[in-house]
C-alpha cells in the first residue's frame, strides 16, 4: 500500500489518508497502491502539528511559511532586474522549483506570487530560444502551484489553463521532427509531447 512521507511522524502527530487524483473531488479513498498514479497518500496533521509529514510544531511551521513568502517576494523583485538569457531562465526555474517543493508550506499569498513568477518565466522563455529539457523542469512546480491556486480559489481556471497551454506550446515548439516522444506527469496535470 502507499505510505505517506515519514509515516506522518508517528501516530500522535498525524494520520495517513489516501486521495484520488483522477478528479476534482477531495474525498478520501480506502487504499492506494505504491506506484498507482490515480491516487496519492497525504498526512492529515493532528492539532499542534503541521508540515507534509506532520513533523513540525505549529509555531515552527508558521515560521517556515513566512520564510517561503519572504523568499518568494525577494525572487519576484530580483526577476525585474535580470537580463533575459537561457542560463538565467534555468536558474529561475531551479529556484522556483526549490522554493515551492513543499507546497504545504505555501501561504495563499505565496501561491499567488509563485504563479506570477512562473508566468513571468514562461514569458521570458517565449522571447528567446530555451530547450524543452530546461522548460520541462518547470512542469512539477507549475502543476503543484496551479493545483493549490485552484483548490483555494486564488486563481481562475481560465488563467491556469491559459498558462499551461502557453507553457506546453513553448515545449512543443522546441521539438525536432523525429525526436523521441516524452510525457510530463503530475497528479494534477499530464502532457504528452510528440513531433
Amino acid at each position: 500500500r502507499g505510505t505517506s512521507a515519514l509515516e506522518c511522524s508517528g501516530p500522535n502527530a498525524g494520520i495517513c489518508v489516501y486521495y484520488s487524483t483522477t478528479g476534482f473531488t477531495s474525498d478520501s479513498i480506502s487504499t492506494c497502491d505504491v506506484g498507482d498514479g490515480s491516487c496519492v497518500a497525504q498526512c492529515n496533521c493532528l492539532l499542534g502539528y503541521a508540515g507534509v509529514s506532520c513533523s513540525f510544531g505549529s509555531v515552527k511551521f508558521k515560521e517556515r511559511q513566512e520564510l517561503r513568502y519572504q523568499s518568494m517576494l525577494a525572487m519576484q523583485a530580483l526577476l525585474t532586474q535580470q537580463d533575459n538569457s537561457a542560463d538565467q531562465i534555468l536558474e529561475n526555474i531551479v529556484q522556483i522549483a526549490s522554493s515551492t517543493f513543499q507546497a504545504a508550506e505555501l501561504l495563499n499569498k505565496t501561491v499567488v506570487i509563485a504563479f506570477k513568477i512562473m508566468t513571468d518565466i514562461i514569458s521570458s522563455a517565449s522571447e528567446i530560444p530555451v530547450e524543452s529539457s530546461v522548460l520541462s523542469l518547470l512542469f512539477e512546480p507549475l502543476s503543484s502551484v496551479s493545483q493549490l491556486a485552484l483548490k483555494s480559489g486564488l486563481i481562475s481556471l481560465e488563467a491556469v489553463l491559459s498558462t499551461m497551454d502557453w507553457y506546453c506550446a513553448l515545449i512543443s515548439g522546441d521539438l525536432i521532427i523525429g525526436e523521441q516522444e516524452f510525457a510530463l506527469v503530475h497528479p494534477f496535470a499530464r502532457s504528452a509531447f510528440t513531433t
